[in-house]
């Protein structure tokens, strides 16, 4: 099985794909192409939901700091 990341950077491929990152989260990343966008991350839809059933996933927190 492969891994999947919790945390995607919006330069990266993965940033563009819906399904994993979100509406908000695809949009910027297709944006920043042609436009200046600040630096950014977002977390996956993959490690949302890992979240709201039971809290960070492990090794989230570390991803983030």
């Amino acid at each position: 099985m492969k891994k999947t990341a919790n945390i995607l950077w919006l330069g990266e491929s993965g940033a563009r794909d819906l399904s994993l990152v979100g509406g908000k989260a695809t949009n910027l990343s297709l944006l920043a192409a042609n436009h200046p966008v600040p630096p950014g991350f977002c977390l996956t839809t993959g490690a949302f939901g890992l979240w709201r059933g039971a809290g960070f996933p492990s090794g989230l927190r570390s991803e983030l700091v």
